[in-house]
């Protein structure tokens, strides 16, 4: 069976049915975003589950510190699914050095129920790395998600 370009289409919808069923408040998220001026962008509803998915495989294995590291905040959409994923004591560091993001994202994990699990660092991605490798050691995060500035990956 070839894969035609409607074909691509149909399993990619069904994907976002199966996968990406999302709640009320990351339903509106976006949309709220984009109305308090941020940029409306972020991972589908679909990646938000694997990621999730992947949080929770990472951080619930023998020997898993429960820690994930987030680099580019932005309205929060990712880092609550990432959030969602982890484990009873897990924790999330996630980076925005836009103060506005930072701040809208914050009022969003409260609303999902996340805050407590969110450590939201207003700096860059990285300045962040460095510190969080200082406090944390080698070893010491199960996951990574780069989703910030790109021009930055190379350093």
């Amino acid at each position: 069976m070839d894969m035609t370009p409607q074909r691509w289409i149909n399993t990619n919808a069904y994907l976002r049915e199966v996968f990406g069923k999302q709640d009320a408040v990351l339903e509106g998220l976006m949309p709220a975003a984009a109305q308090a001026g941020i940029p409306s962008i972020a991972v589908s509803a679909d990646v938000g589950r694997l990621l999730n998915i992947l949080v929770q495989m990472a951080t619930t294995r023998p020997g898993a510190t429960g820690r994930v590291v987030e680099l580019g905040t932005l309205a929060g959409y990712s880092g609550i699914w990432l959030a969602r994923g982890l484990p009873p004591g897990g924790r999330l560091i996630t980076v925005e050095p836009e103060a506005k993001h930072a701040d809208f994202s914050q009022r969003m994990f409260a609303a999902a129920g996340v805050a407590e699990r969110v450590e939201v660092r207003r700096t860059t991605g990285i300045a962040a790395l460095e510190q969080i490798g200082r406090e944390v050691g080698p070893g010491g995060v199960d996951v990574v998600f780069f989703d910030a500035i790109k021009t930055e990956y190379p350093e």
